[in-house]
């Protein structure tokens, strides 16, 4: 298997981003947006990652969130702590991150079926071949 790697990690940790002030104690019944990467069970695993119930909208893209915030249609939004300093620059507004101690792994890939040596050194070969143009599509600096 290979992982992804960025800025010597191979993890990403999440925050909850909002307008104002998060208190964690009291979440229940809050509007949480999140850009769908759970798939069919995101209502139920947003609730469980912030250990309450929530309810969830789910945005289809990065590019939901500022609207999704600035016209108040969540409360807040679950996402990666990185893009932070880009929805500041993009709404003139100092958006308050929460740190919720949760982190996702970052992209990476395996060999159906079982590893092979030989498909192994080839999948290695190549994926360590991408360019920082394909890197940064896949959103990582490297691979390990």
């Amino acid at each position: 298997m290979l992982q992804g790697v960025r800025n010597n990690l191979t993890q990403e940790p999440y925050v909850l981003i909002s307008k104002g002030e998060i208190n964690l104690s009291n979440l229940k019944g809050s509007n949480v947006g999140v850009v769908d990467f759970i798939g069919k069970n995101l209502q139920s695993s947003i609730s469980d990652i912030l250990n309450t119930e929530v309810k969830v909208k789910r945005l289809r893209e990065d590019n939901d969130i500022i609207p999704t915030l600035i016209f108040n249609s969540t409360d807040m939004v679950f996402a990666p702590r990185r893009i932070l300093p880009e929805l500041r620059k993009r709404t003139h507004s100092n958006l308050e991150a929460t740190d919720i101690y949760y982190s996702v792994d970052l992209i990476s890939v395996s060999i159906k079926g079982g590893v092979n040596t030989k498909d192994e050194n080839k999948v290695k070969k190549c994926m360590n071949s991408f360019d920082e143009e394909i890197n940064s599509m896949l959103e990582v600096d490297s691979w390990k």
